[in-house]
């Protein structure tokens, strides 16, 4: 979706686009930093097979977090339709459904993270202020996905419901220790 035609249609009264498509929004928006910062290095002409790695790597999470947004848009819609028509299978299979994607969104900024330590540690100082920036917004899509993952718990069934909160719970640390790695490097 258009970044303009989102933030359009993010106020109206309807249950999509939500905090789900937002967050994975300004995961977009923090790997577009990452980019930009990745080709400004590039187009110096030092170190050319890593920069290029790093803006294909970061071209690649960029396009990942507009999948996300449109499968958060996606997955909602399904889940409103399954519930609606109360068809308990339906329900089931778009429960697990919205409670995968900000997984998939949390994940995603834990690789973005990853690749923004390298991106730190080789770049020139003055740049290195866009991506402790990147940083911290991928640090707020970790916590609005892991906020909107808590709350689909309530949908999973019981026995599903203790499997997904520890896998939450494991990505949310894998993905905040990258974010703290980053944070203390000099």
């Amino acid at each position: 979706m258009e970044p303009n035609a989102f933030l359009e249609l993010l106020p109206q009264p309807r249950p999509d686009p939500g905090g789900g498509a937002a967050a994975a929004f300004v995961g977009h928006l923090a790997v577009g930093l990452a980019l930009k910062v990745a080709r400004i290095e590039l187009g110096r002409g030092k170190n050319t097979s890593f920069w290029a790695e790093e803006e294909r790597i970061v071209a690649a999470l960029r396009e990942d977090f507009c999948l996300h947004q449109d499968a958060d848009i996606a997955a909602y819609a399904d889940f409103v339709q399954a519930r609606v028509q109360v068809k308990a299978e339906d329900v089931k299979r778009a429960s697990v459904e919205i409670f995968e994607v900000p997984m998939l969104m949390i994940r995603s900024s834990g690789e973005a993270l990853a690749e923004l330590l390298k991106i730190a540690a080789a770049c020139a100082p003055h740049l290195r202020s866009d991506v402790l920036a990147a940083a911290e917004l991928l640090g707020g899509v970790i916590l609005a996905a892991a906020a909107i993952g808590e709350a689909n718990l309530q949908w999973l069934e019981s026995g599903l419901r203790e499997d997904k909160h520890r896998q939450l719970r494991d990505a949310v640390s894998e993905a905040f220790a990258a974010l703290h790695a980053l944070r203390q490097q000099k």
